[in-house]
């Protein structure tokens, strides 16, 4: 009986390591170029981010979306490999820097998703993909606080380390309940307390000061998926899981009561109250990207003034009076109204 030829497995194990290879050389080849000018790397990323304000034809919104997202991706990768060509070490784990990566990628192109199915498959497209993006960061978030315990969620698209102090401090070191080589001496940091110690192994003589400040350098080079975050308590990982499922009651409270109802407006504002409210009921020593994050929740409440409904109710026949009466007497602010309508 005729069977067929099954393919030969040394040639695909040869052709997977000569596409490893080829990958390697490209990225070692990558990473050497711009790791040679910081600067230049720099100016690239802000050229591609300018590019997409610029974009003035046709159709141009989901196209500029589309280059500022793909920016913030290029800002997110060259990051990722200047600081693998330092070999920064971490003891974090590999699902964490997945899920923490794959969240960030998610947030950072989720408007041009949005845009685009909205544009070429429809209004109910549209939801469905909102909805399956909500799902699918609800779910990471709760792996990363629930299972993994990584701490207060302070996930920033694109956020990209201090290059300028990378290119004058490129100490190695470790991350976590470990010792660590600084510019100024040798350190052992608490993963629980964040707590600089000078280690035993420290043989210099500078003050614990500069030590403390050298190490703090030392974490604002790392990538934020790798700085040690903060351990919470029972009340404090409640309001994370507030925060987490919000968005998915917000969605099934507008497909109740419709989009226009102040009572979804309404849920996810106290939501957002009672998440807050639980996490600094009891202090806790945060590091300094989770204190940003709550900051910026804080901050995130002003935009319910301007989110519809309440927005389209009570604020923007105001707000729209206030613009044509500097219209009249201010040059160009008629095309900031046009903005708006």
């Amino acid at each position: 009986m005729f069977e067929p030829e099954q393919p030969n497995s040394g040639y695909l194990s040869e052709l997977l390591i000569r596409v490893r290879g080829w990958v390697n050389t490209l990225e070692d080849k990558y990473t050497e170029i711009i790791s040679e000018d910081f600067e230049w790397t720099t100016k690239v990323e802000g050229m591609v981010r300018a590019a997409s304000y610029m974009i003035t034809f046709g159709r141009s919104e989901f196209v500029s979306e589309l280059v500022y997202a793909f920016g913030n991706i290029m800002v997110l990768f060259n990051d990722y490999f200047l600081l693998s060509a330092l070999r920064r070490k971490s003891k974090q784990p590999l699902l964490k820097k997945i899920i923490f990566r794959a969240l960030t990628i998610l947030e950072t192109f989720q408007a041009s998703i949005e845009m685009f199915t909205k544009r070429y498959l429809g209004e109910k497209s549209k939801w469905i993909a909102v909805t399956v993006i909500s799902l699918l960061k609800s779910l990471s978030r709760a792996l990363l606080v629930f299972y993994l315990r990584t701490g207060l969620y302070h996930c920033q698209a694109a956020q990209s380390v201090d290059r300028q102090l990378l290119k004058r401090h490129p100490a190695e070191g470790e991350v976590g309940d470990e010792v660590v080589a600084t510019s100024v001496g040798k350190a052992w940091v608490g993963s629980r307390t964040h707590k600089v110690i000078r280690s035993v192994d420290d043989d210099t003589n500078r003050p614990y000061d500069e030590l403390r400040e050298s190490h703090t350098q030392f974490q604002n080079l790392l990538g934020p998926d790798e700085v040690p975050w903060s351990h919470l308590s029972k009340t404090q990982l409640i309001a994370e899981g507030v925060y987490t499922v919000k968005p998915i009651v917000h969605l099934l409270s507008m497909a109740a009561f419709g989009e226009t109802s102040l009572k979804s407006w309404t849920i996810a504002l106290s939501m957002d109250l009672l998440s807050l409210y639980l996490m600094e009921m009891e202090g806790n020593d945060f590091h300094k990207p989770e204190l940003q994050e709550l900051s910026k929740r804080r901050f995130n409440f002003l935009y319910y003034v301007m989110r519809s409904p309440v927005y389209d109710k009570y604020f923007k026949t105001r707000l729209m009076s206030i613009l044509g009466y500097f219209a009249n007497r201010v040059p160009l602010f008629g095309r900031l109204i046009a903005l708006f309508n």
